[in-house]
């Protein structure tokens, strides 16, 4: 499965500015173009981060990611794995930076993701809800 970036610095700014928060995430940008999709790949994974946008005191961004095909092992009661070939999800990520507070961090599923990148995803690839994705 491929590493889909370090999920706690989204949560958990290290950095106390909307600058050096949104320079600190992994993860491809994406400018929201279709022509521009032809830049990632994502057939073995990947975070994508879009809509990116920061003011003095808040972060904004949209967040895609998948965490790459499902291993070809039979499942642990050994049967044989008959699921969707890839899941994938997309939320939005707003965080809020003070110099009395430390930076608080919140997130909004979706309910689906952009279609460009969505074309991206093998077939079988199916969307999951983001708390699919917190365990």
């Amino acid at each position: 499965m491929a590493r889909c970036g370090d999920r706690s610095s989204r949560y958990q700014p290290s950095v106390n500015e909307p600058g050096g928060y949104l320079d600190s995430l992994q993860g491809e940008r994406w400018n929201g173009s279709v022509v521009s999709t032809s830049d990632l790949d994502l057939r073995k994974g990947g975070v994508v981060l879009y809509d990116i946008s920061s003011t003095d005191s808040a972060a904004k961004l949209s967040v895609f990611i998948a965490p790459g095909p499902r291993p070809d092992v039979p499942t642990d009661d050994g049967q044989h794995y008959n699921g969707p070939s890839q899941v994938f999800t997309c939320y939005r990520v707003e965080a809020t930076f003070s110099s009395v507070v430390a930076p608080s961090v919140g997130r909004v599923t979706f309910d689906d993701c952009p279609a460009a990148l969505v074309e991206l995803m093998p077939e079988g690839a199916v969307f999951a809800s983001g708390e699919v994705f917190d365990g």
